[in-house]
Parts: C-alpha cells; sequence; structure tokens
C-alpha cells in the first residue's frame, strides 16, 4: 500500500477516534500529540470530498409525453457520467432539452 493511502487511512481512523471521544478538538490533539491544523486539513478534506461525491449523482427529472418506443438498434448518446438511448420516432424537442439539461448537470 503506497504511503498517501496509509496517510489518509490513518487520519481518517483518527477522525474517527476523535468524533468518539468527548473531547474537543484542541483537548484531543493536545492528548495525542497531533496538530489542530492537521486534524482540521484532514477533516475539511473528507468533507470536501463526500460532498463532491454526493453533488455529482444529481438527476434531472425530464417529462416525457409520448409513450415509449423500443427499437432494436437505438443510438447510445453520452454526456459526462449520463447516458440517453433513442429510438426511431423520438421527440427531437424532448431530446434537446434532456442534452440541454444533462450538458448543464454533468
Amino acid at each position: 500500500m503506497n504511503s498517501s493511502i496509509q496517510k489518509r487511512n490513518m487520519w481518517a481512523d483518527r477522525i474517527e477516534e476523535y468524533r468518539s471521544s468527548d473531547l474537543t478538538a484542541t483537548k484531543w490533539c493536545e492528548s495525542k500529540g497531533y496538530k489542530i491544523s492537521r486534524l482540521r486539513y484532514w477533516i475539511h478534506k473528507f468533507n470536501k470530498e463526500k460532498a463532491n461525491s454526493e453533488s455529482t449523482s444529481n438527476w434531472a427529472a425530464v417529462e416525457v409525453s409520448s409513450p415509449v418506443v423500443y427499437d432494436v438498434n437505438p443510438i447510445k448518446v453520452t454526456i459526462g457520467k449520463a447516458s440517453i438511448e433513442i429510438s426511431s420516432g423520438f421527440d427531437s424537442s424532448v431530446f434537446e432539452e434532456v442534452v440541454r439539461i444533462l450538458s448543464e448537470k454533468c
């Protein structure tokens, strides 16, 4: 395991230990001999990563007024992490709106 992963895991364990203690961050760091700035850095880093991972999974609602028709050979369009399959006879205005929404979100 490389050192950055080890350091990450070590700080994840330390943060869990700190949060389960009844101590303030300052007191906990003093008792362990850690710098408070390091603890705050890693808490901020993990919180930011969590927020970023949650925000990448947004869904956009699209209302389709016509019945869905399944085609043997649909066309697959990928925008960012999203994919759309369209079949013959699709509503081009709905498709344009979906592409616009996905382009903004992805």
